[in-house]
């Protein structure tokens, strides 16, 4: 490694300042997502939390609402019900530019 090279720790780190500096405490956490168009719901019941280290996979067949879920948690579409915490902190609560 270079001399002043930073780890991927290291990175993340200064990236996430304090965020996520408890390993127990969940960076990303969901709870009881569900979208829904009209009549069709996409999906329902989602539950889960992501922390410091952690690596999560989406898998679903084509239509299953993958992207919707990673719009969602980008804070770029609303779920139809359930709540999105990033920190702590609801994506509801924060402005555009904040999410």
């Amino acid at each position: 490694m270079e001399k002043g090279a930073a780890t991927a720790d290291e990175d993340t780190g200064d990236r996430l300042g304090t965020l996520g500096s408890d390993p127990l405490s969940p960076l990303v956490e969901v709870r009881g997502l569900r979208k829904q168009y009209g009549r069709l719901v996409l999906f329902e019941g989602i539950n889960f939390c992501v922390r410091r280290r952690d690596m999560l996979a989406i898998l679903g067949q084509s239509g299953a609402g993958k992207s919707t879920l990673m719009h969602i948690l980008g804070a770029l579409d609303s779920p139809s019900e359930g709540e999105v915490y990033f920190a702590s902190t609801l994506l509801r609560s924060l402005s555009p530019d904040e999410a």
